[in-house]
Parts: C-alpha cells; structure tokens; sequence
C-alpha cells in the first residue's frame, strides 16, 4: 500500500505550514488504518467517508475542507522530494497573478525514469485555452498548488461525462 510512503514524504517537508485532509472513500478500513498513524501528527486529519464517492467525489471533499491560502491534490501513490511543496510555495508567492503553479513530474518504475512537464499558461484567455489544449498533460497541472482565492470561487474537479 503507497498511501504511508505517500504521507510520509508529506511528513518530510521542509515547508512545514500546512495541513493534511485525508478523505477515505466508502469506508475502505485498511485505508483508514494505513492513514491512522499519521494522525497523532496535528496536521493531519482524516475523514471516512459512508459511502464511495469514487476519485472525483472524494477528491473534492477533500477540497470542500481545504483553509490554508493554497490547497494541492496529492494521489495515494505519490512521493513528494522535501522541498517539494516549499519550492511551489515559493512560485505561487513569487507569481501573484498565478491561479495554480505546477511540478514537473517524474515517474518511478521500468523500463526507466520518465520526466513529464506542462508549459505555462499564460497570456490572454484564447491564447491560455489553445495552449492547454494542445500543450497540456493533464497529470501535471493537476498536481499543482491552487490559491485558496479560486477554490472559493467553487473550482472542482469534474467528472468525465459521456
């Protein structure tokens, strides 16, 4: 289970003003019990949910109980370096006007490390919407800080729909 190794590297920051919402989906008890020892740290809490929300639902519960002035989504299976989170701190403070500022991504695994990066978007709204559409990875952006300021303004995640 990645979820420990996850919030351990969370745990690890150098960055160290932040809080954790942990959001387990349908009651899933090894979960919880994975994310229960990091409780005694009081940055972290966590909520378990009734019934599944599935990834969406329960990423924007998590959301939904964000406070700080920036607020990140963290999959179960991600490990952050150190100085991750104090290195995006320092882009979103040194890019006020930026809604979101973003890693570049490096995957684990064989047959080898594979580095995924997203060009900025910036400029004008048609010239921000092209780029996305035909530069984006949407793995990357997501994984970025978010000022709290947009969230507020109901900024979710949304489902795919057919």
């Amino acid at each position: 289970m990645f979820v420990r190794e996850t919030l351990a590297s969370v745990q690890a920051q150098t960055h160290d003003d932040f809080d954790v919402q942990i959001s387990v989906d349908g009651g899933d008890e090894p979960t919880a019990a994975a994310c229960a020892d990091f409780l005694t740290d009081s940055r972290f809490r966590m909520v378990v949910q009734d019934k599944r929300l599935g990834w969406v639902g329960n990423t924007n519960a998590c959301l939904d109980l964000a406070s700080g002035d920036y607020a990140t989504i963290l999959p179960h299976d991600d490990i952050w370096r150190p100085e991750f989170l104090a290195e995006l701190v320092r882009a979103a403070k040194g890019n006020p006007q930026a809604a979101c500022v973003y890693p570049d991504i490096e995957t684990l695994g064989l047959p080898a490390l594979k580095i995924l990066a997203a060009p900025s978007l910036c400029g004008d709204a048609l010239t921000r919407s092209l780029a996305m559409l035909l530069g984006q990875f949407n793995a990357v952006a997501f994984r970025g800080l978010i000022r709290q300021q947009i969230l507020g303004r109901g900024a979710r995640v949304l489902a795919n729909e057919a």
